[in-house]
């Protein structure tokens, strides 16, 4: 009996875990969405208009793009260090050792993308937008 019980304990934990693990994925999805609206909307707009005819509307959708790429990856960022505070406590409280998590490795990934596309994105407003 006393065995069962441990083994108990140990599958709670485990349990946590992947509760801990599956939130990242759903904030992952959540930054991911709203960095990919950013960027297809950053393309319709340079394919709608040519270089010559940017105007108020364009400057602002621009910039908006902009702002739903920084949201997204923020986004990811934040569940990222929410995702590890609870892993300590997790480990804190119970002294369980979770293992590798590849969600973590890929919200870093997708973090350090995002960035890129921000200051890639920028550049374009920068020099085509407002140049």
């Amino acid at each position: 009996m006393k065995n069962v019980s441990g083994l108990k304990e140990e599958l709670a934990k485990f349990r946590n875990h992947e509760m801990i693990e599956q939130t990242l994925l759903v904030w992952i999805q959540m930054g991911l969405t709203a960095m990919m609206l950013g960027i297809a909307l950053s393309g319709v707009i340079a394919s709608l208009y040519d270089d010559s005819s940017f105007t108020l509307v364009v400057k602002v959708s621009e910039i908006f793009s902009e702002l739903l790429i920084l949201v997204g990856t923020l986004a990811i960022l934040v569940a990222l260090i929410q995702h590890k505070l609870k892993l300590k406590y997790l480990n804190k409280k119970y002294n369980y050792k979770p293992p590798f998590s590849l969600a973590s490795t890929f919200a870093i990934v997708i973090i350090v993308l995002g960035i890129c596309s921000f200051f890639a994105n920028l550049l374009y407003i920068i020099y085509f937008v407002f140049g």
